[in-house]
């Protein structure tokens, strides 16, 4: 193996890595985006989404904040 081969090997190694440590840190930003939500009753509430995979903020389509509750609710 060429000393020009192997420094080409060598760099596309480090492209490699420094490309997949890109792709593993990429945040996912939510800006308000509406959803519904199903309860554990059955019924759907539409929501907003904020934050991303570390933090998120969800809230009601008329601006109020919402949380779960200690046995999975969503609540007012």
């Amino acid at each position: 193996m060429s000393k020009r081969s192997r420094i080409l090997g060598m760099l596309c190694g480090v492209f490699l890595c420094l490309t997949l440590c890109g792709v593993s840190v990429w945040a996912a930003p939510m800006d308000g985006e509406e959803y519904r939500l199903k309860q554990p009753d059955g019924t759907y509430v539409d929501v907003k989404v904020y934050g991303d995979e570390f933090y998120q903020r969800v809230e009601s389509v008329d601006g109020h904040t919402l949380r779960q509750a200690k046995w999975g609710r969503v609540g007012f």
